[in-house]
């Protein structure tokens, strides 16, 4: 085994449930240096196309029916945002409760399925539908996202964006 040449010796001990940007170690030159945290990703998806969805889909999680919170970009954008075209469109965005909201994450082959998170490399996420569930319903509707905020029954052309 490599012997190291900084040695990573902690100046504060660490306390349960102390968070990370209060932890300092020391460095090869005797510096101590505080570990910052990771910053989340600020949201990025503007108040009025929040409340939008939030409307469009009454408030619930189309995939349990329950009150909902959380709004899920289904062509995800990674940690630091996207400058793609419809990121923050109403037609890639979608209420999910957290439950459903971190299940679909875990689960991305059920996901694909439900049409909650769609391929990276999609060009018009509103050509793929959504299956919409209500309070205890086990089959759902497929239906396709608009950019225009609405949900419609019928799959759209793909000529341009519905």
């Amino acid at each position: 085994m490599l012997n190291r040449r900084t040695p990573l010796a902690r100046v504060t001990p660490l306390r349960r449930g102390e968070p990370l940007a209060t932890v300092t170690v020391l460095t090869g030159g005797g510096k101590v240096l505080p570990l910052a945290r990771p910053k989340r990703p600020k949201d990025t998806i503007p108040a009025n196309i929040r409340r939008i969805v939030t409307e469009r889909d009454m408030g619930l999680c189309v995939y349990t029916g329950k009150p909902a919170t959380h709004i899920h970009h289904r062509r995800l954008k990674g940690m630091g945002g996207s400058s793609d075209a419809h990121a923050n469109c109403l037609c890639n965005l979608v209420l999910l409760d957290s439950g459903a909201h971190e299940f679909m994450h875990k689960n991305r082959f059920i996901a694909l399925a439900e049409g909650v998170i769609i391929p990276a490399a999609t060009v018009a996420p509103w050509l793929l539908p959504v299956l919409v569930h209500g309070r205890d319903d086990g089959s759902g509707v497929r239906v396709w996202p608009t950019c225009s905020g609405e949900w419609i029954d019928y799959e759209p052309d793909g000529d341009g964006a519905a």
